[in-house]
């Protein structure tokens, strides 16, 4: 069952549906489930196999490839022609997952290209917990239709300090999540001895530096997004 004072939506990374099935009995949940390919090992439809144990959760595709199974996400990379792309298909209605976000002014054009979206947006695949951070605060006072994605998480302390942060989604590993479920879904509302154990003050190091010992900088959402510089040399 999920947990009262889980308010982060949780996803499973996986192209087994077996162990997608596994985790929804084990947490009495699941929100969804992010894939890396489209077809199963025994060649069938790996979306419809998975949809099939979790019909009414999200699916993102590993790439622009588009489903007509429901709710399901493609992927485009952020780029200048990922946002031209998703400019266009946000306004169809498809649902997107837009990843790699290395820069701050990418998120900013990341939100600024899918202003006008009739669908839902993800931005995921973070450098760094910095930018996971910094892209809260910029998001913090918006109308909240790019919705934030901390991905590939395969260590299990990391999984918690995510929960920590609350972005809108968590994804993670089925080791990490089965993890979870044998720790009582355990949601930290600080980082303490009792949660993290010896990685105490390594996470403690982590969200100091991240929240105090950074630079962040305002960029204005209200600009047409191909005014951000988003391209990296």
């Amino acid at each position: 069952m999920r947990p009262i004072n889980l308010s982060v939506k949780i996803l499973l990374e996986s192209n087994n549906p077996e162990e997608t099935e596994e985790i929804l009995n084990l947490l009495g949940f699941l929100d969804g489930q992010i894939i890396s390919q489209l077809t199963s090992p025994e060649g069938s439809d790996l979306v419809e196999d998975i949809a099939a144990v979790i019909p009414q959760s999200i699916i993102i595709l590993p790439d622009e490839s588009p489903s007509e199974t429901p709710n399901t996400y493609i992927t485009i990379p952020i780029s200048r022609k990922g946002l031209r792309t998703a400019n266009t298909l946000a306004k169809a209605g498809v649902y997107i997952n837009l990843t790699n976000c290395l820069t701050l002014e990418q998120a900013a054009a990341v939100y600024s290209a899918t202003r006008d979206a009739e669908s839902n947006i993800l931005i995921s695949g973070f450098s760094d917990t910095d930018l996971l951070i910094n892209t809260q605060r910029l998001y913090a006072h918006s109308d909240k239709h790019v919705q934030i994605l901390n991905s590939n998480i395969t260590e299990y302390y990391d999984f918690l300090y995510s929960l920590y942060l609350r972005p809108d989604y968590v994804s993670a590993s089925f080791e990490v999540l089965k993890k979870w479920t044998e720790n009582k879904l355990i949601v930290p509302q600080e980082i303490n001895e009792l949660i993290f154990n010896d990685k105490t003050e390594h996470f403690k190091g982590i969200h100091n530096a991240s929240t105090t010992g950074i630079t962040y900088k305002e960029f204005d959402l209200s600009l047409e997004w191909t005014e951000f510089n988003v391209d990296i040399v």
